[in-house]
């Protein structure tokens, strides 16, 4: 069975700069044409993949952006909202108690609430069903935050369990938890072949696996650079007479060497781990979220 096929629900995350929204993002892609309904998510952001994918900002709510794809920005205020009037069930209420100012205030100080109700309302998502009992979304991805960030964000239900009393807070805590270590949901971290980016990496998988016990089912070692030349063709005679491309030439290897490596300490961990290569572009388009789909769909043994 692929890395990735019996995953449902599946956070993107990684070192920030290593390229985990355009995975998130290619991922997405993937799916959607292969006629999977996807919802892409991204949590408190600038709508900054939407844009990539060439499609106005969503509203608060999944909405339609092409065909098989959804996409939706959680943003605290309109979450919060959603959520305390599903409990409360009168809007009077809801504004007496969270829209005054003082109210307002109060909630931004409440340690983990932002990342409790972006959690909760993103789970409320996975578990939306059709008329008929399926599920609304074949696959959630989420550009998930950065690697401090997200194991704070999935450390939550767990949390709750060991701080709260008995009550409404802690079954909350107990299906959100539940969502969250099931077989059908699981992290795909992303990597740079860089000292920092792979130790943050290998820092951030044994935290998952172990302390917030969330799977991860892959790691994506991007902007991978595999060798062009030999050591031997390094040292003939004739890149010598040329010293800018002999500097190019050793700059590659280099490259190559620092990817290796990478390769090596990730491929120890229990998940697989699979090479992405570089795809030249200075600001991401479409066009290179295609390619980096392209790419993935043919990682045997991912999809």
């Amino acid at each position: 069975m692929s890395a990735l096929s019996p995953k449902r629900l599946l956070f993107v995350s990684g070192k920030g700069g290593v390229g985990k929204s355009s995975v998130a993002a290619s991922l997405a892609l993937l799916y959607s044409q292969a006629n999977a309904k996807t919802l892409l998510v991204e949590m408190n952001a600038p709508n900054h993949l939407a844009s990539l994918l060439g499609h106005p900002p969503p509203p608060s709510q999944p909405a339609l952006s092409e065909p098989n794809l959804w996409m939706v920005n959680l943003q605290f205020r309109s979450a919060l909202k959603e959520y305390a009037l599903m409990v409360l069930k009168y809007e009077p209420l809801y504004r007496a108690v969270f829209e005054n100012r003082w109210a307002q205030q109060l909630l931004d100080f409440i340690p983990s609430l932002q990342e409790l109700v972006l959690l909760g309302k993103l789970l409320f998502h996975s578990r939306e069903k059709t008329p008929n009992g399926q599920y609304r979304f074949d696959k959630i991805i989420v550009d998930a935050p950065a690697t401090g960030h997200v194991t704070r964000l999935l450390a939550i239900p767990s949390v709750l369990l060991h701080t709260v009393p008995p009550g409404t807070l802690s079954q909350e805590a107990q299906w959100m938890e539940a969502s969250l270590q099931a077989p059908s949901t699981a992290a795909l971290l992303v990597s740079l072949p860089t000292e920092m980016a792979v130790q943050e990496t290998l820092e951030l998988y044994h935290t998952l696996s172990a302390e917030v016990r969330v799977d991860v089912a892959a790691l994506l070692l991007n902007r991978f650079t595999p060798p062009l030349l030999l050591q031997e063709e390094l040292q003939h005679p004739a890149l010598s007479n040329h010293p800018t491309l002999l500097q190019l030439a050793k700059q590659q290897d280099s490259l190559a060497k620092e990817s290796y490596n990478a390769f090596s300490q990730l491929s120890q961990l229990p998940p697989p781990t699979f090479k992405l290569p570089h795809v030249p572009s200075v600001q991401p388009t479409r066009n290179t979220l295609s390619a980096l789909a392209a790419c993935m769909k043919k990682m045997k043994g991912l999809l």
